[in-house]
């Protein structure tokens, strides 16, 4: 009854972080777009920028329905529709468009001129007798597929309505009362959705549930937005956490049941359950809300966290059959030293809270509580599982006295000469880089239908854009045509200067049009068909009477809903707007260009790749990531001189800092990039190793009990953590990859110096 309770307190921490995770004060976090740096400027318009890109890529769902049959899209898309509403995971799902001619007539009369595309304005100022002509063409034409009747448009503006939702080759059924584009021979109708909360935790299920659905109907779909990557992420990183647990956990266990021969040594359980739930607990009451990668990594810590109870137990192993053993007072003799240890590690970790990244300040706090956790578990609640534990000698025993007697017999000299000159060209066939092609492996299903939903659209997706920002509406419109002109040799461009002309405009054409009113020629060609003069007079002049329309004033209709991405708003007295890049030709033409523009308190342009600034943040963080291991260096050399004094200090930090600099080398021979991650593997590895060798020079133990205990510690660490580098996340992969190459060589090197030096 006892242990029960005793293994119910460990788990205490557990109860608390499902709480959490209950009540809605935490949760966790699944989104791709948590996993990349915060934004380090500290300009208010990028971070503006930034949150407004990032909602309107987790706010949508797109499905199109495609079909050779055009009655067969639009039949399955509303039957997709459906679908899609009875799983309650979206609050709205749209697949008709509900036109109101009466609410277009209104939209069109109150913008008026302000709807002119830019090169009919121009026509209509310079030349209005083309102007009407076209118009009157288009009266006589019974395919022009005006919504408006000529009587509520006499001067013919609604002709544009269709050329102002931003979307290439998007049409409207007036039959089925729903959009759709014509790609490839088939008809696509287009199915949109918000989703709400309860999504991602099901979209996976409901994507195929479609899929069969379509496939059964024979017709295609083709899905695009966030949610769907991020489903897809949830999924694959909560599968990776499980069977990454369990099969960490079961090595482990199976190890050190072939290392102790007993099955009590599986009351570490109770140290690895306390440590995991109380790393968890923490990071969620910290932050409220914790990444699942987060998690992920953290159950890499299950070797870690048995460090400590196997230093303690590593002495039983090697105790004479005569000598009662008594796991308390091991456990309590090695305390000085677990408490360096868990003093330096956790000061390594908690270093990387200056990192401006989420995930690892996530991890730097998951790390430590779970290391206090296991520390507390260790000294307090083992104890109470392992009360008559009495080990016997097993096979690991022997192979721990052979290490320790016969590690010195080697030629360590030429072995460490051998292994220096080929480590040092490996260290310079190094390669330091950061990709978000290494955080983010999107799968291929979805990126092909993204891709191919950005191709029926007409739209192509790329991180390229502009930044445009001016003081006035108006100047920002101009400023917006203006790049757009320059831009044309070098790549195409979507702006606001294309929905909308500026209000200095408007008040040009509506003055040119009362002008007009009074000479009565220019619009000949509309007498020519039968529309009397004074009713086009009058329409001229009750224009020129309707207020100008502000850019502002003008995204307020559902017309202007296309268009409401592009504009952020007014920040810090500056209008701010983007200008999206597609099908660029010329890139470093485009970098040259926008050098030249000035950037002044009136206007400025700043060019947005988001790729390449990803990377120069990955790049700044990897960097202060290496200072950080520095400065972690010089620390726990600091607090080790000032308990060890200098030379055992330079023992202690010696093996480490090898083990760092022959895992450089060995990815260098392997040519795996090292990254951010890679970075933060080795910051980890070295606080390890610090582990080993201030319980090799600590411990009131014989060498053999401790290259024993090193061994178990090593071992474990090594099989937790090397089950990362199969993650399916190329970062995380060479974290796991890095950290367990650093952990044997911090085994090797520390065996060798405690078998040699410390042999008594």
């Amino acid at each position: 009854m006892k242990r029960l309770l005793y293994f119910l307190l460990a788990l205490l921490p557990a109860f608390i972080a499902a709480a959490l995770l209950f009540l809605g004060f935490a949760k966790i976090d699944t989104a791709m777009s948590s996993l990349l740096p915060q934004n380090l400027a500290e300009n208010s318009v990028f971070r503006a920028v930034e949150d407004a890109q990032n909602r309107r890529l987790n706010e949508t769902a797109i499905v199109l329905v495609g079909a050779e049959n055009p009655q067969q899209a639009f039949e399955n898309a509303g039957q997709i529709a459906d679908l899609w509403r009875q799983s309650g995971l979206f609050d709205q799902v749209e697949n008709t468009l509900q036109i109101n001619i009466d609410d277009l007539t209104a939209i069109n009369q109150q913008m008026g001129v302000a709807l002119l595309p830019d090169y009919q304005a121009e026509l209509l100022l310079h030349n209005p007798d083309e102007y009407f002509q076209e118009y009157a063409q288009d009266l006589l034409n019974p395919f022009s597929g005006s919504l408006i009747s000529p009587s509520e448009d006499w001067l013919g503006f609604s002709r544009f309505l269709s050329q102002k939702q931003g979307l290439n080759q998007l049409n409207w059924s007036a039959e089925y009362n729903a959009l759709y584009s014509e790609y490839e021979n088939k008809t696509w109708v287009w199915v949109r959705a918000v989703p709400n909360k309860k999504a991602i935790a099901h979209i996976p299920q409901l994507v195929q549930k479609t899929q069969d659905f379509a496939q059964r109907q024979g017709v295609e779909i083709a899905v695009s937005g966030g949610i769907f990557f991020a489903a897809d992420s949830k999924q694959k990183a909560e599968q990776e956490s499980k069977i990454m647990s369990a099969v960490g956990l079961t090595l482990t266990f199976v190890f050190l049941l072939w290392a102790f021969r007993t099955p009590r040594i599986l009351a570490l359980s109770v140290v690895l359950v306390a440590g995991i739930s109380t790393g968890l607990a923490v990071s969620l009451a910290v932050f409220s809300t914790v990444h699942i990668l987060t998690i992920v990594v953290g159950t890499s810590l299950v070797g870690v966290l048995v460090d400590f109870p196997l230093h303690g137990l590593s002495a039983s192993l090697f105790r004479q059959p005569e000598n009662k053993w008594h796991t308390q007072n091991s456990i309590r003799k090695l305390l000085p030293t677990f408490a360096i240890s868990l003093g330096i590690t956790a000061a390594g970790y908690l270093m990387l809270l200056a990192a401006p990244l989420p995930l690892l300040k996530q991890t730097a706090v998951f790390s430590v509580a779970a290391l206090c956790g296991a520390f507390v578990a260790t000294v307090f609640l083992l104890p109470k599982f392992l009360r008559h534990y009495q080990a016997r000698t097993t096979h690991f025993t022997h192979l721990a006295y052979f290490l320790s007697n016969h590690i010195n017999r080697l030629p360590l000299l030429w072995i460490s000469l051998i292994c220096g000159i080929f480590l040092s060209i490996g260290i310079l066939q190094s390669h330091w880089q950061d990709d978000i092609r290494q955080w983010l492996v999107l799968p291929d299903d979805l990126l092909q239908q993204t891709a191919k939903v950005a191709r029926i659209s007409g739209i192509e997706q790329n991180a390229q854009s502009f930044i445009i920002q001016a003081d006035n509406e108006d100047k920002l419109l101009n400023l917006s045509k203006n790049i757009a002109n320059q831009m044309q040799p070098f790549a195409d461009t979507q702006g606001l200067h294309e929905w909308i002309l500026p209000t200095e405009k408007q008040q040009q054409i509506k003055q040119h049009l009362l002008n007009l009113s009074k000479q009565g020629k220019s619009f000949n060609a509309m007498t020519a068909v039968g529309i009397r003069p004074e009713i086009v007079q009058q329409a001229m002049q009750d224009t020129a009477q309707k207020p100008d329309i502000t850019l502002s004033g003008s995204l307020k209709n559902h017309l202007g809903a296309a268009w409401q991405h592009l504009y952020i708003g007014k920040i810090d007295n500056q209008y701010i707007a983007l200008m999206n890049l597609s099908n660029i030709r010329d890139m470093a033409a485009i970098e040259n260009l926008i050098k030249t523009m000035p950037c002044n308190k009136d206007s400025c342009i700043h060019l947005i790749d988001k790729r390449r600034e990803l990377n120069q943040q990955f790049t700044h963080i990897r960097n202060l990531t290496a200072y950080l291991k520095i400065a972690s260096f010089v620390l726990a050399f600091v607090l080790l001189w000032a308990v060890f004094g200098k030379r055992k200090s330079l023992f202690i930090i010696t093996p480490p800092t090898l083990a760092v600099l022959a895992t450089i080398g060995v990815l260098g021979w392997l040519q795996t990039p090292i990254g951010l991650f890679a970075m933060f593997g080795l910051l980890l590895s070295s606080a390890v190793g610090i582990d080993y060798t201030v319980y090799a020079v600590n411990a009131p133990e014989e060498p053999a009990v401790k290259v024993g205990g090193i061994t178990l510690a090593a071992t474990t660490t090594a099989l937790s953590f090397s089950l990362l580098s199969f993650s399916q996340t190329p970062a995380v992969a060479t974290f796991g990859l890095s950290v367990a190459i650093a952990v044997v060589f911090n085994w090797i090197i520390t065996v060798c110096l405690l078998s040699g030096s410390l042999k008594k």
